[in-house]
């Protein structure tokens, strides 16, 4: 349903409607002198150009109390009339009387009552503040007249136009332009005899899009995470959904919204909508990737040492029977464990051997050559320096990785055609990448203490910092620093597991 609501006209308003020449009864004392209703006031004019000043004499008829006594300099004058009043005299008085004596009358006018019409609004979402809001050029309102009509429409500050002729019984549906911004509009229904009656409406035209401020940039990651938690806040917001489902708004508009991830490329949309209908669409991508199986690479190295374990023990029962066991045993099984504890210390407390599993690093590392980094190289203080190839693990990815650093701790990073610009200074990459490679990224980084910003070398198609999850490697998660690599593996070059 619309609403009608009802106001008292502030009194220049009044006289502007005065001024607009609106039929109203008229009399013959002095030219063109007429009077009608505004609400509730009434309105007295004339246009006699040689009647001079006007005593204008307005009189409560069941009381006989005067309402309102005065000389009119101007060729107008607008009086306030009580609900209560139901009928009035108008006297009228020349200064400048006519050469004929011919005195002018009383004349008396009964105070007419609201038409039986009422203007019905469209349905529009209100803002904060109670007033209804709109995205279109115009708004629809519906006339229903139980008595015969006109409409005189008013809009701030100085637009009006007229519809005539609305006959008892219709219902007639028009529309109003509104501009942007605030529009307050005064329909004037007008009675038979010229009587206005105001209906006040007030609308809002807002065509800017809200805007969604995301924590982060969260498009192109890549990531082994189930699921990911997409931060953000939003201003002038009726509501936000992400992929259709809504999203529910804490303090601040804020919100925080687990997105569960599929294998594959994940093309997540949302859509910010405000009060007034206007909607904000965002999307991004997020490509979730399954961690690797690794069980034949554990199957691989558990049947290695399965063979060794064999061979070993019906090496040793050879002995046995060749030789005297009881004297030779005890120094053959150290024979056999020292050298695999030995291996074992060294791959686990100096050296980190692993296979290069992508082209991220090529040229400097292969794909499927074995790589050797140094657990030791940081330890005793020594830093991590700029251009270091690292191994490192990775939560998001729960392997072993191995990356280029390029970001320190504190470091702001940014890129610019093409080329890596570290605190405001172009990076020199000359030592270790080609002058044509180039590194396309639009964002924006600023490594926290304590982690690391890492690029792999074939910047094409490396998944590094720039796509992940989480651009940072901590540095409690570094491994060793590369030292160097052998263009063999087990996996490619005899079991070709790639």
């Amino acid at each position: 349903m619309g609403i009608v609501l009802t106001i008292v006209l502030p009194m220049d308003v009044k006289a502007e409607q005065a001024d607009k020449g609106n039929e109203s009864t008229e009399t013959v004392g002095i030219e063109g002198f007429q009077y009608y209703l505004i609400d509730d006031h009434l309105i007295i004019k004339w246009t006699d150009e040689n009647c001079g000043d006007v005593d204008v004499e307005v009189i409560n008829t069941d009381t006989k109390q005067v309402i309102s006594h005065g000389t009119v300099k101007t060729k107008a004058t607008i009086v306030e009339i009580e609900p209560d009043v139901e009928e009035v005299a108008i006297k009228a008085n020349s200064t400048n009387p006519k050469e004929s004596g011919e005195e002018v009358e009383e004349y008396v006018f009964a105070i007419p009552k609201r038409p039986d019409v009422e203007i019905l609004f469209e349905e529009l979402p209100v803002d904060d503040d109670g007033i209804p809001i709109s995205n279109k050029e115009e708004i629809t309102y519906t006339v229903v007249a139980n008595d015969v009509c006109g409409l005189h429409v008013f809009k701030e500050p100085n637009v009006g136009y007229d519809v005539k002729d609305i006959e008892a019984g219709e219902r007639r549906e028009l529309v109003a332009g509104i501009d942007e911004g605030d529009n307050i509009f005064i329909f004037y229904v007008v009675d038979a005899e010229g009587n206005m009656f105001s209906v006040p409406y007030r609308v809002n035209r807002d065509t800017t899009v809200p805007i969604v401020r995301f924590a982060r940039d969260y498009n192109d990651i890549c990531t082994a995470l189930e699921s990911v938690e997409i931060e953000g806040n939003v201003e002038d917001c009726a509501s936000l959904t992400c992929d259709g489902r809504e999203v529910e708004m804490g303090d601040n508009n804020r919100f925080n919204y687990t997105y569960e991830l599929k294998e594959g490329t994940n093309e997540i949309k949302f859509v910010v909508t405000d009060f007034a209908g206007n909607a904000g669409t965002y999307t991004f991508t997020i490509t979730r990737v399954i961690e690797k199986d690794k069980s034949r690479v554990i199957k691989l190295i558990a049947g290695v040492i399965l063979v060794i374990l064999v061979t070993g023990y019906f090496w040793l029962l050879w002995r046995q029977k060749s030789n005297k066991p009881q004297k030779l045993l005890l120094r053959d099984v150290m024979g056999l464990v020292a050298p695999v504890a030995a291996i074992f210390i060294l791959l686990k407390v100096v050296f980190c051997v692993g296979t290069v599993m992508s082209g991220s690093m090529e040229p400097a590392l292969m794909t499927g050559d074995t790589v050797i980094d140094n657990r030791l190289a940081y330890i005793c203080g020594k830093e991590i320096q700029r251009g270091d190839i690292i191994a490192f693990y990775s939560k998001e990815y729960d392997e072993v990785l191995g990356k280029r650093i390029i970001g320190l701790p504190g470091d702001s990073i940014e890129f610019k055609d093409g080329h890596v610009i570290i605190n405001g200074e172009y990076l020199d990459e000359s030592a270790y990448l080609s002058p044509d490679v180039m590194t396309y990224c639009e964002k924006k980084f600023i490594v926290p203490e304590g982690c690391y910003f890492l690029l792999g070398d074939n910047r094409k198609y490396s998944n590094d910092s720039r796509y992940w999850y989480n651009p940072y490697i901590s540095k409690e998660d570094i491994i060793g620093k590369y030292i160097g690599d052998i263009p063999f593996s087990i996996e490619r070059d005899i079991l070709h597991i790639l």
